[in-house]
């Protein structure tokens, strides 16, 4: 049975996370005079109380924007990219999906492209989920175009196509349909699109040992194969739901997302914002690296507003009582004749004042 014998309350504010290694998304709390310990029998449990943040970064962003463009006029293709954004609706995506393949195609057949937003689908009218489909008028010198999707990003989730795996390159892998007729190039996705594909944000605790647990795809560290569905020891303390203006998450239990610690001394705690597959938000990298989610800036999570907020609850829970091993103290064996000696202290004599073995 647990029993809570000692708790703190931690209130993080990485506004100012500028110092010692921090930034705004990965903030490093040194906790060495705050005695957090846990003694025999008791574990250190970290629980997320409250979170939240504005959402400073796009929907569109470096993690989902990525797509290749080939031609018969350059079949090795060019990677190109869709305006980093947030999404008000479907029509705005197909819209953009649409100008940069026009744009693509046109700096291939180095002739000018033709494209009518008018003909986009979904209608900006339309707010359910719909498959983009548009037409874009190309020279006749184009006669076959194909687009690809890669493995390493989430604009197939985003558009709704087919990924291309990694492995062997394949000229003809279409990660969506691309017919071309009467110099009429229609493109038409083969899945519903979405409007992000960042659902939630991740608070994590890198260096931890804990019980947790994750699928390999949440580590960020494989590709898509068979072993996805197995698991790996996970640093995700919670995750909290991404909305149209802010980051937020506050339990209704009490203790959905909690980290059960296996060291006894908690001296620092790391918590850094990531998307599900371990990804700083909004950009591909390290934490180390890029510092901009959004924008022109360069510094945003270190100068600039990518920060959050937080309440972490730290307990010393008993896990369950200690039993140290107790015996019976050891009586020496003293012979009979001189039992009297240690029964009476008088200088060895016994009751008669006669010394010891006197008859």
């Amino acid at each position: 049975m647990e029993q809570i014998v000692n708790s703190y309350n931690l209130f993080v504010d990485t506004s100012h996370a500028i110092t010692s290694g921090s930034k705004g998304d990965d903030f490093h709390v040194n906790l060495q005079d705050s005695g957090v310990h846990a003694a025999d029998g008791q574990i250190i449990r970290v629980t997320l109380d409250n979170f939240s943040m504005n959402k400073n970064f796009f929907d569109v962003n470096d993690t989902n924007s990525k797509f290749t463009l080939k031609t018969n006029l350059d079949t090795d293709g060019k990677e190109y990219n869709l305006t980093h954004q947030n999404i008000s609706s479907l029509n705005q995506l197909a819209i953009d999906f649409q100008l940069k393949v026009g744009a693509a195609i046109a700096a291939q057949s180095s002739q000018s492209v033709t494209v009518a937003a008018t003909s986009v689908s979904p209608d900006i009218n339309v707010s359910a989920p719909a498959v983009i489909s548009f037409p874009i008028t190309i020279p006749s010198t184009v006669s076959e175009v194909i687009i690809e999707f890669p493995e390493n990003s989430d604009i197939y989730q985003l558009l709704g196509g087919d990924r291309k795996l990694t492995g062997p390159s394949s000229a003809d892998f279409a990660s969506v349909n691309c017919a071309v007729l009467n110099n009429i190039l229609t493109v038409t996705c083969l899945y519903p699109a979405q409007k992000s594909t960042t659902p939630f944000v991740y608070i994590r605790c890198p260096g931890t040992s804990n019980t947790n647990l994750e699928t390999r795809s949440m580590s960020g560290t494989s590709s898509a194969s068979t072993s996805e569905n197995l698991t790996n020891h996970s640093y995700i303390l919670g995750r909290a739901m991404v909305d149209t203006f802010f980051v937020q998450y506050h339990p209704t239990t009490g203790r959905e997302f909690f980290l059960d610690l296996k060291q006894k001394q908690l001296n620092s705690l790391e918590l850094r914002l990531t998307d599900a597959k371990n990804r700083p938000l909004g950009r591909t990298g390290t934490h180390s690296g890029n510092q901009t989610a959004a924008g022109t800036g360069t510094s945003q999570s270190t100068l600039g507003n990518l920060e959050f907020t937080a309440v972490l609850r730290i307990d010393i829970v008993q896990k369950k009582q200690m039993h140290y091993l107790e015996s019976e103290r050891t009586e020496p064996k003293i012979p009979r004749r001189f039992s009297q000696i240690l029964q009476k202290q008088d200088g060895g004599r016994n009751n008669y004042g006669l010394a010891p073995g006197y008859q």
